[in-house]
C-alpha cells in the first residue's frame, strides 16, 4: 500500500505531458492485455484446433505452398473438427475448410487452384487457396480487399469472433516443416513488456531530477558531435577502400581501417573542433568507435533472411571481399551479374571491409544500424532547438527513427531504409549550415550525398534539398551561401560519379550511353520488374500508400484488429503500416494548431525540408512501394518538431501521435529482430545436422544459384567440413531444411 502511495504521489509531481503520456501508455497496456487472448498465446496446431471450436468463432483455413507432409501429426485433432478430407499424400495441393458455429460449412481438396466465398454477419470473406506451382498463396479477404492471412506456407488460418464482428487471430502453421512452426503477425507480448518498461521510465523521471540534467549534460558534453563523427569515419573508410581499388590493392581491409582511425582522430581534433575540450572529444570518438564495434556485432547475431540480400548483395559483398575491382573488371564472376555490375556499391564495399574484419558476411550489414544511431542523436539536436522537454524531445526522436521502412530491413541486406535515413540526415546538416554557417556541415552535406548517389540510382535526389536552400538564399539575397551550396554540390557530382561512382555511371555511360542502365532509358528493365504492379500505378500514390484501397475509414476501431501486412523487408503496398494516414492527420492538426498561435515563424525553417521530401516522393517511379520513398515517413515527423506546446491540446496530440507511433511501427521491429534469430537459429540447426553426417561429399538442394555463396560463407563460419555441391533438382530420399529457411529445400548424401 505504502509502493502504491509513493507512485500515487510521485505521478501527481509529474508535468502535464507526462501525466497524459501516462494515461495514454496505461490505456495502451489495457488494451495489449484485452489482445493478449488466450487463442493468441497457441503455438501447437493441436491445441489451436481444439481451441477454436466455438459457437461464436468462425475459422477459415487456407493452404499455401504445401500442407500435408507433417498431417499424420495433427490429423485426428483436424477430423474433430468435423472435416472429412484425408490430406496425407496429397503433395502441394490447395484445400479451404470453413467452421462457423462448431460445424464445417465448406471444405474442398484439390490439386488445383481455389477459390470460395462466405457470408458472415453481413460481411463477405473471399478465400483463396493455392499450392506450389499453380499460385502459391492463401487469401483471406473481406470485401474491403483486406487479407488478413499472413499468405505463407502451410495453414494460414484467419479466426473471426462474431460477437465482437471482428477478426481475434491470424495464424499459420508450416505443416511443411519439421516440427511443425507456429507463426502470427503481432506480437502482443512484447508490447506488453515495452509499454510497461515506458511507465516504468516516466515514472522516475521528472523535470526536476537531477538524472534529467545528467541526460543534458552528457548529451550536450559527449553525443552531441557523434553523429558527425560516425559519417566522418564511416566516408573516410569508403573513400580510403575505393583509393585501394583504384591501386590494384586487395586484401588490406585491417590496415585501411586501421589508417582511417589514425585520419579520423587527427580531422577531428585538428580540424575541425581545434578549439573544443581535448577530453570531450576524446569521449565523442570513444562513443563513436564503440557504436560501429557494437552495430558490427549485433548485425553478426542475426541472419539476413531476405531474398534480396541473401542473393546480389551478399554475392557482391563476397566478390568485393574475395578480390573482385569494379575499376577494372565490368563483371564479377557471380549469378546476378545485372543486379551487382550495373548498380551503385557503396552499401556493398562498407560490407565487405566489415565482413572481411570480423569473419562473418553478416556483421557487414552494420550500416543499418550506424546510420539508426547517427539520426536518432542528430534528431536530439535538431529538436532540442525547438523543444525544451526532454519528454517530448525524446518522443520525436524516436517516432524519426521508428520509419517502419528502416526497422523492417535493419538485419538485411536491403537498402532503402538507409537511403531514407541518409536524406534525412542530409537536409539536418542542411539546416545546420543555414543556421549556423560552419563548413563541417558542408563536409557532411557532401559525405551524404555521396552516400546517397553510390547506395541507389534514385540516389541523385539528394540535388532536391540542395536546390531548394540554394534557391532560398537566391530569393533572400543571400548570394554567397547560394554560391558556396553551387559549389558543394559539383563537388558531389566530381566525387560521387566521376570517382567512387566510376562503376557504374561512367562505365554504363562509356558502354551503353546511358548513366543510369538498365533501369532508365532505351533496353530499361524496370518496365518487366513492376509489370505485375501496374494496377497500383492506376490506384495512385495516396490511395496505395494510406490503404485507403480498403475502404476502411481513419480511426476505424477494426483497425485494431488489422495487422501490417507488409511488415517485412520487401515493404510495399502499405508499408507504412496501418495507421500511417492517423499519424499524417495528427501531425497536420498540429501543423494547423501551431500556425494559429505563432502565425508562420514556427515552421519556417522546415519549409524547403517538408517540400523537398514531398517533391521525391511523389516523383520517384514506383512510389506505390513504401520502400521506394522511405523518406515520406519523414514528413509528417517534421511538421511536429516545431509545434508550440503551450496549449492542452496540441500536448495531446503529441502524446496521442506518439503512442499510435509506437503500436504502428512495433510489429515492424519485433518481426525484424525474430525473423532474424530464428533464421540463424535454423541455419545452425541445418549445417550441424549435415555436419554429423559420416559421408564426406554431400549435396545441398537449392532454390537458385543466386544463393551459393551466402550458403559457402555459412558453412565457412559454421565449420561444416564437407565436400559439397549444389543442385536446384529434388531428391526423393533428401533430408528436408526447416520451414524458416527457405533459400535451401533439403540436402542428401552423395552416393
Amino acid at each position: 500500500m505504502r509502493n502504491i502511495v509513493f507512485y500515487i504521489k510521485k505521478i501527481s509531481k509529474l508535468g502535464k505531458v507526462q501525466k497524459l503520456i501516462i494515461i495514454l501508455l496505461l490505456v495502451m497496456l489495457c488494451w495489449s492485455f484485452f489482445t493478449l487472448s488466450s487463442l493468441r498465446c497457441i503455438k501447437d496446431i493441436n491445441k489451436y484446433f481444439n481451441k477454436v471450436n466455438k459457437a461464436n468463432y468462425v475459422v477459415f483455413i487456407a493452404a499455401a505452398d504445401e500442407c500435408s507432409l507433417q498431417f499424420g501429426y495433427f490429423a485426428k485433432s483436424f477430423s474433430k473438427l468435423g472435416f472429412k478430407s484425408d490430406l496425407h499424400g496429397k503433395f502441394q495441393w490447395g484445400f479451404i475448410g470453413i467452421i462457423d458455429g462448431g460445424q464445417v460449412v465448406y471444405e474442398d481438396l484439390q490439386d488445383a487452384p481455389l477459390t470460395y466465398k462466405y457470408i458472415v454477419n453481413k460481411s463477405s470473406f473471399n478465400i483463396v487457396s493455392e499450392g506450389w506451382g499453380k499460385g502459391n498463396k492463401a487469401l483471406i479477404k473481406n470485401s474491403n480487399d483486406y487479407n488478413y492471412s499472413l499468405n505463407r506456407r502451410g495453414l494460414n488460418i484467419v479466426v473471426y469472433d462474431k460477437r465482437v464482428k471482428q477478426v481475434i487471430d491470424s495464424v499459420v502453421f508450416d505443416t511443411y516443416a519439421y516440427p511443425i512452426e507456429c507463426t502470427r503477425g503481432q506480437n502482443n507480448m512484447f508490447i506488453l513488456i515495452l509499454t510497461t518498461m515506458c511507465i516504468a521510465f516516466l515514472l522516475c523521471i521528472n523535470k526536476d531530477y537531477c538524472c534529467i540534467k545528467q541526460l543534458r549534460k552528457i548529451f550536450k558534453e559527449y553525443l552531441i558531435e557523434v553523429p558527425f563523427l560516425l559519417i566522418s569515419f564511416v566516408f573516410i573508410l569508403y573513400i580510403l577502400k575505393n583509393v585501394f581499388l583504384l591501386m590494384q590493392l586487395f586484401h588490406f581491409d585491417i590496415l585501411i581501417v586501421t589508417i582511417t582511425v589514425v585520419l579520423h582522430i587527427i580531422g577531428t581534433v585538428y580540424l575541425f573542433y581545434r578549439d573544443s575540450k581535448r577530453k570531450d572529444i576524446l569521449i565523442s570518438l570513444i562513443i563513436c568507435y564503440i557504436v560501429i564495434i557494437g552495430a558490427a556485432f549485433i548485425s553478426a547475431g542475426l541472419y539476413d533472411f531476405s531474398w534480396d540480400g541473401q542473393a546480389y548483395h551478399q554475392e557482391a559483398v563476397i566478390a568485393l571481399r574475395d578480390g573482385w575491382n569494379p575499376f577494372y573488371e565490368r563483371k564479377p564472376n557471380i549469378v546476378y551479374e545485372h543486379n551487382v555490375f550495373l548498380f551503385p556499391h557503396f552499401f556493398e564495399i562498407y560490407a565487405s571491409i566489415i565482413s572481411s574484419i570480423f569473419g562473418t558476411i553478416e556483421a557487414g550489414k552494420s550500416l543499418h544500424l550506424v546510420f539508426i544511431i547517427t539520426l536518432f542523436l542528430y534528431s536530439i539536436k535538431i529538436v532540442n532547438r525547438y523543444q525544451k522537454n526532454l519528454i517530448v524531445i525524446l518522443c520525436l526522436s524516436f517516432s524519426i527513427i521508428a520509419n517502419p521502412v528502416v526497422l523492417a530491413q535493419m538485419f538485411t541486406y536491403y537498402i532503402d531504409g538507409t537511403m531514407g535515413i541518409v536524406l534525412i540526415l542530409q537536409i539536418f546538416a542542411l539546416m545546420d549550415f543555414e543556421l549556423e554557417k560552419k563548413y563541417k556541415y558542408l563536409f557532411l552535406v557532401v559525405a551524404l550525398s555521396v552516400f546517397m548517389i553510390n547506395l541507389k540510382f534514385t540516389g541523385f535526389i539528394c540535388w532536391c534539398p540542395i536546390i531548394g536552400y540554394i534557391l532560398i538564399n537566391i530569393v533572400h539575397k543571400r548570394l554567397k551561401n547560394a554560391l558556396v551550396l553551387i559549389t558543394t554540390g559539383i563537388i558531389v557530382l566530381l566525387v560521387a560519379v566521376l570517382f567512387l561512382g566510376y562503376n557504374p555511371y561512367m562505365k554504363n555511360f562509356l558502354d551503353k550511353g546511358n548513366f543510369l542502365y538498365p533501369l532508365y532509358g532505351k533496353d530499361n528493365i524496370a518496365a518487366e520488374m513492376f509489370k505485375g504492379e501496374i494496377f497500383y500505378s492506376k490506384q495512385g500514390f495516396c490511395k496505395t500508400l494510406f490503404l485507403l484501397e480498403r475502404g476502411t475509414l481513419p480511426f476505424s476501431s477494426s483497425k485494431l484488429g488489422f495487422k501490417n501486412e507488409s511488415a517485412g523487408f520487401d515493404m510495399r503496398i502499405g508499408g507504412f503500416g496501418v495507421f500511417f494516414i492517423e499519424i499524417c492527420i495528427f501531425a497536420l492538426g498540429a501543423f494547423v494548431l501551431t500556425l494559429f498561435i505563432d502565425k508562420k515563424k514556427a515552421y519556417k525553417e522546415i519549409i524547403v525540408p517538408i517540400v523537398s521530401l514531398t517533391i521525391c516522393s511523389l516523383f520517384v517511379p514506383h512510389n506505390w512501394w513504401a520502400r521506394y520513398i522511405p523518406y515520406f515517413w519523414y514528413v509528417p515527423c517534421l511538421l511536429f518538431i516545431p509545434i508550440n506546446l503551450e496549449r492542452l491540446r496540441i500536448i495531446m496530440i503529441v502524446a496521442v501521435t506518439a503512442v499510435t507511433v509506437y503500436i504502428n511501427s512495433i510489429s515492424f521491429t519485433v518481426e525484424a529482430i525474430i525473423e532474424g534469430l530464428n533464421y540463424k537459429k535454423e541455419c545452425i540447426k541445418f549445417f550441424s545436422e549435415i555436419q554429423k553426417s559420416e559421408a564426406k561429399n554431400i549435396i545441398i538442394v537449392i532454390h537458385n544459384n543466386c544463393f551459393i555463396p551466402s550458403i559457402k560463407d555459412k558453412m565457412l563460419r559454421l565449420h561444416v567440413n564437407k565436400n559439397t555441391e549444389f543442385t536446384l533438382q529434388k531428391n526423393p530420399s533428401m533430408y528436408l531444411a526447416p520451414g524458416r529457411l527457405w533459400i535451401i529445400k533439403g540436402w542428401y548424401e552423395q552416393v
